[in-house]
């Protein structure tokens, strides 16, 4: 998937689809014009203040080249989103769906 965000767009925090997406989930960032905003972590079912209190906000320092690939705990544990950006950035993410996954019951949806 190739996600283009324009100044003021953001991603919610998520997790990718563990029933329809094998292990491991790569990311790699193909243009960020502002350096060092980004890719936040943080553990799912905690807002950002919670999770900024307990000290368990990883923010990822963001520059164009930059690849992540995500698993265990990563994947599963912790949530992940994009702040709204000033700049425009550009990204690109893996996955591999898993083996007899159907889109027969509209489980295939852009965006995953």
């Amino acid at each position: 998937t190739v996600r283009r965000y324009f100044p003021g767009q953001a991603i919610a925090l998520h997790l990718d689809s563990a029933e329809l997406f094998e292990e491991p989930v790569m990311f790699v960032v193909l243009c960020a014009c502002e350096t060092g905003a980004g890719l936040v972590f943080r553990p799912m079912g905690q807002s950002m203040e919670e999770s900024e209190k307990r000290s368990e906000v990883f923010r990822v320092n963001e520059a164009t080249g930059l690849s992540l690939c995500i698993s265990g705990s990563a994947r599963y544990d912790w949530g992940h989103e994009v702040p709204p950006v000033s700049t425009l950035r550009l990204s690109m993410t893996w996955r591999w769906y898993k083996a007899g996954v159907d889109d027969a019951q509209g489980l295939l949806l852009p965006g995953l």
